[in-house]
């Protein structure tokens, strides 16, 4: 008879509280032979995740490979040698100030886009620091693939595979939520990624078109565009838009011959929303293959500007240039990532003023395109998304003396700083419109009470005459 999952949690406590995850060759073991179980199973599980989420099958396959990386990397972090020496190094007099334990019981509520990787990561992450894990799925075909054979390979009594979410007096007996949904929870510690966040592209007049054309479709396309990390919403120079509206078109008709995409579930809300967008004269609406719709917004008022895109849509509107761009976009809230297409002194420019989480410069990276966006509050993750220091904490042990305080307060280092400041690319812009200034309206000025001056004087000379 199964075990119900109340029972379930108090035999991960259990376990918890023997210790037996810290031991560092019991985490190689389990992550090795976790490793081990998936890897001969790669064909059984590609397919899982190319049904599932209506992959093509080389996109299901860079899934795979991430996730299997993911566990690689978690598992070269454990060193057992350098392990021991940490842990005996107060008994030799010496400080162990880089210690950190793990945080106990990790409980993981997935996000739907790229259902195994974000599964895998944070779980070899989790392993690796030295925590009891608890993985909550639903009835997916990737769920099932998932409850079967992670159940097989990991310990049962510090690895537990739930179809139930945990209610929320459950939370209380977890040490660390890893949630990829953004709903949160009070009851516990958490990790949150927020799928919601959106991503933002600029296509500058000074971009490379063909480069900008393949990254936004390709990432647009990946996973049939369900990535958080796919950018939403594409501003493009007006003096380039027509270039690279029909380069976006060309290049995913040519990848209708080297994708071959299972069917996708219709995404009935966006479209309601483009239809109902292009029927006011809102926007206007192109087609490609495979399944590639291009979006041209015509009315920065429209709803549609502020939508997270799920789906193979290109969402774009035209822009006069970097200032239009930025004044635009600083209306809006933090993005999750912003991708710069222009020269360096531009992309440093929009890097700046433009509020994300990370900025990308003449690239949208396939791996980024893999896996929940990285969590709250945390670096930056392209990948692994989840790391072990995430799930552990610090626990220095102090041996060494500690030095007596000192009472005389040093002068701070002047800053070294010479006269004037260094004059940067658009710092440039403003002191040439300042000069033109000078130049010309002051002169015109000038001129002007001379004349006026004159003109005061003869009016006087006559009047005393």
């Amino acid at each position: 008879m199964a075990k119900s999952l109340d029972a379930r949690l108090l035999q991960l406590f259990a376990a918890v509280t023997d210790g037996r995850t810290e031991n560092i060759r019991y985490r190689q073991n389990e992550l090795y032979g976790l490793y081990a179980g998936l890897k001969v199973q790669k064909e059984t599980i590609c397919e899982a995740i190319s049904k599932s989420s209506s992959m093509s099958a080389s996109d299901a396959e860079i899934e795979y490979v991430l996730a299997m990386d993911s566990i690689n990397k978690s598992y070269r972090t454990l060193d057992f040698e350098g392990s021991m020496k940490k842990e005996y190094l107060v008994t030799t007099g010496v400080n162990n100030t880089e210690r950190r334990v793990g945080l106990g019981l990790v409980a993981i509520r997935l996000s739907k886009h790229s259902r195994f990787y974000s599964a895998v990561a944070p779980i070899a992450a989790a392993i690796a620091a030295g925590n009891c894990v608890l993985l909550e799925v639903g009835n997916s075909a990737i769920d099932a693939l998932l409850s079967s054979l992670l159940g097989t390979f990991l310990d049962q009594d510090t690895f537990y595979v739930s179809d139930t979410p945990l209610s929320d007096s459950q939370l209380l007996q977890v040490n660390l939520r890893v949630n990829q949904t953004s709903a949160i929870s009070k009851n516990c510690k958490q990790l949150i990624s927020s799928p919601t966040i959106r991503s933002v592209a600029v296509v500058d007049r000074t971009a490379d078109i063909s480069l900008a054309v393949k990254s936004i479709v390709d990432a647009r396309l990946f996973s049939n565009g369900t990535s958080p990390y796919s950018p939403d919403l594409i501003l493009v120079n007006n003096w380039t838009y027509e270039a690279f509206r029909k380069a976006c078109l060309t290049y995913a008709l040519s990848l209708a011959s080297e994708k071959t995409r299972p069917a996708s579930e219709p995404q009935d809300e966006i479209e309601g929303k483009i239809k109902s967008a292009e029927s006011n004269g809102q926007v206007k609406v192109y087609k490609s293959v495979p399944g590639l719709t291009l979006i041209e917004v015509l009315d920065r008022k429209c709803s549609i500007l502020t939508e997270k895109i799920d789906g193979p849509y290109i969402m774009t509107l035209s822009s006069t240039g970097l200032v239009d761009s930025v004044s635009f976009l600083r209306t809006h809230a933090l993005f999750l990532s912003a991708y710069h297409f222009s020269d360096a002194r531009s992309a440093k420019f929009l890097s700046e003023q433009i509020s994300s989480s990370v900025s990308y410069i003449n690239q949208i990276p396939t791996q980024l395109l893999v896996g929940p966006a990285s969590p709250l509050e945390n670096p930056h993750q392209i990948h692994p998304r989840y790391i072990p220091h995430m799930f552990s904490q610090p626990r220095p042990q102090i041996i060494e003396p500690t030095k007596a305080i000192d009472l005389v307060v040093a002068d701070l280092k002047p800053t070294g700083q010479k006269p004037g400041h260094a004059v940067g690319f658009f710092e440039q812009g403003i002191l040439i419109g300042l000069g033109f200034t000078v130049c010309v309206v002051f002169p015109s000025v000038g001129y002007g009470v001379y004349r006026l001056g004159r003109e005061a004087w003869r009016y006087g000379a006559l009047r005393r005459g």
